[in-house]
């Protein structure tokens, strides 16, 4: 016997809510998107080591942090309210928003939580950190 009955959701692959390093590589130079880094302070700023010996440190130019663990109360999200006052506090400017992070993983945390704050535009780059701290051709802040 099942402790939770079987649901009936569907994913459905939605192409317009996933950017590549080609979309983010161009975007530096047009700005029409807004990114947001997922990943810790620490790792945003290169002040701490990255889990993975052959990534860079530091963050994606014109990029915002927002450590996902932020969004979150005792592994639980914030109210709506409270999620609000924090994406407000990052200042970003008009765009829609691209989500990163390490592996792309805990970008989707804040996805959702820009959602629950009413936020409606978003996208995941997918590669993130993992892809962008190892290429050799795309500019590094820190």
């Amino acid at each position: 016997e099942e402790p939770h009955p079987r649901g009936n959701f569907r994913a459905s692959f939605r192409p317009g809510m996933v950017r590549n390093i080609e979309d983010i590589n161009q975007n530096l130079k047009h700005q029409n998107e807004v990114v947001i880094d997922a990943r810790s302070s620490g790792r945003f700023h290169a002040t701490a080591p990255e889990p993975r010996a052959e990534l860079k440190g530091g963050h994606i130019p014109k990029s915002f942090s927002l450590p996902y663990t932020e969004v979150l109360n005792d592994g639980k999200m914030h109210s709506e309210e409270e999620l609000s006052k924090l994406f407000g506090a990052l200042g970003l400017p008009k765009g829609d928003i691209v989500y990163s992070c390490g592996s792309g993983i805990t970008a989707c945390i804040l996805l959702l939580a820009a959602e629950r704050a009413g936020i409606k535009t978003g996208a995941i780059y997918d590669g993130s950190w993992t892809e962008w701290g190892q290429a050799v051709d795309v500019p590094i802040k820190k």
